[in-house]
C-alpha cells in the first residue's frame, strides 16, 4: 500500500442538547454514518456523522449530533487499496478525533463527558 501523505480534518457540526432526564441507567445507541466523496483527482473526502437521540424507546440524557470530514491525499495510495482505505482505514483515522470532540464538548457544557466506545471500523461498516 502507498503512503498517506496528507490528511485534513474539518468539523462540520457539533450540537449538544441536555434533556434534563433524572439519573438512571441509559443505553448509548449512536447512529453512525459514513459518506465517501471525491474532491478532485488526488483527494477524497470521508465524512463520519454520529447522532445520539433521546427517544421514548431509548431514553438518553443528551441529544448529540457531531460530524467530521477527513480530506485525504490519495495520490500515493495504490488503486487496488483505495477502496479499503476509504471505507475502513479513513474511518479508523477520523473516529478518535470525533470521539474526543464529543467528550470535550459535553465536558465544556458542564455535563458528564460523554465517552463513546472505541469502534472497529470493519464491524461498523462490514460491507
Amino acid at each position: 500500500m502507498g503512503d498517506l501523505t496528507e490528511m485534513r480534518l474539518i468539523t462540520n457540526e457539533i450540537s449538544v442538547k441536555n434533556n434534563h432526564l433524572p439519573g438512571g441507567s441509559f443505553n448509548l445507541i449512536p447512529q453512525i454514518k459514513r459518506m465517501i466523496g471525491q474532491v478532485d483527482e488526488t483527494h477524497a473526502s470521508v465524512e463520519i456523522r454520529i447522532v445520539i437521540c433521546n427517544t421514548e424507546e431509548n431514553p438518553f440524557p443528551v441529544d448529540v449530533t457531531a460530524s467530521m470530514t477527513g480530506i485525504f491525499d490519495i495520490s500515493n495510495i495504490e488503486e487496488n487499496e483505495l477502496d479499503n482505505f476509504l471505507k475502513i482505514q479513513s474511518v479508523t483515522l477520523i473516529l478518535p478525533h470525533l470521539r474526543s470532540l464529543i467528550a470535550s464538548t459535553t465536558a465544556a457544557a458542564l455535563m458528564t463527558p460523554l465517552m463513546l466506545p472505541i469502534y472497529n471500523a470493519r464491524l461498523l461498516f462490514p460491507e
